[in-house]
């Protein structure tokens, strides 16, 4: 049986068939929505299940669109999400009730994410067609790492600070950590492992949390800074150092590995490649002392 469930708020529609009724779950804007239980006897056709116009009294087709009413072939397994009455499998309208039926997958509404600052539930939000979720309390986001890339990379980032930046957001935004806050490792609100710490850029000033498999906390306003860094060209500065500093690198490791050449045994050591080794004062004067001892013993 497919059990469909709409948001209060928004009215959107959710397939909620693996939860339990009366369950709690979170809703992309916020909402929450309880998985309804079920009617137990199937819906009143009174209504095309194809198209949504009324039928006439014991008609077998729709005057509208042709389709035919019978549920013989159908089955009773879909639960309308406005009035939970039971419907034909393959019904894209409720019969009695007449709602247009239009679920989407539930799997990316996370439901038990927590700010790992003040421990408040975490509410979903969309920014410029992406999913995060914002904490109501300290204003912190958590980002999925697909999504921070996403973000990252987007076009027109000014928008995106925009509508970072909304009135309702600044108005409840008053939220400051302390000291001992700000450099506090906090878990990953989704696999409560401790978060790294990093300067975003290396040279942003921005310190990040992020779970390597997870994704990116980033506290108030945090974000908006990302995003202006990248904008005033702060990355690809960065970038372009890190490449000068790697270069760098490689030339002292290059450097560190070819030994001297007092270190190898003089130029004899490459066999003879370098000539015989230049005759010095001290081996100049026991050659002549030993002569000398040579023609007085004779």
């Amino acid at each position: 049986m497919k059990v469909l469930a709409a948001c209060p708020k928004c009215r959107t529609q959710y397939d909620v068939s693996a939860y339990a009724p009366r369950a709690k779950i979170a809703c992309r804007c916020g909402g929450q929505i309880t998985v309804p239980v079920p009617r137990e006897e199937p819906a009143r056709m009174v209504r095309c299940g194809s198209c949504g116009a009324s039928r006439a009294p014991d008609a077998t087709f729709c005057s509208f669109c042709g389709s035919q009413f019978s549920t013989l072939d159908k089955g009773w397994g879909l639960i309308c999400p406005n009035c939970f009455c039971r419907l034909p499998n393959d019904a894209r309208f409720c019969v009695e009730c007449g709602v247009g039926l239009s679920p989407q997958r539930l799997d990316a509404v996370k439901t038990d994410l927590a700010c790992p600052r003040c421990k408040t539930a975490l509410q979903a939000r969309t920014v410029s067609e992406a999913q995060l979720w914002e904490c109501a309390s300290c204003g912190g986001l958590w980002v999925p790492a697909e999504v921070f890339t996403k973000l990252c990379s987007e076009k027109d980032r000014a928008a995106v600070v925009k509508q970072l930046a909304s009135p309702t957001r600044v108005q409840r935004r008053r939220f400051e950590l302390s000291a001992e806050e700000k450099v506090k490792y906090v878990p990953c609100p989704a696999c409560k492992n401790l978060m790294n710490r990093s300067n975003y850029g290396r040279r942003s000033g921005v310190v990040i949390d992020t779970c390597r498999d997870c994704g990116v906390w980033l506290d108030n306003n945090e974000l908006n800074r990302v995003l202006q860094y990248i904008e005033s060209g702060g990355l690809e500065d960065a970038r372009a150092m890190a490449e000068e500093e790697k270069k760098k690198r490689e030339k002292e490791q290059r450097a560190a590995h070819v030994p001297a050449v007092e270190e190898m045994g003089g130029p004899e050591a490459f066999g003879g490649a370098f000539g015989p080794r230049p005759p010095t004062l001290e081996v100049d004067l026991a050659r002549a002392l030993d002569f000398v001892v040579k023609l007085f013993i004779k």
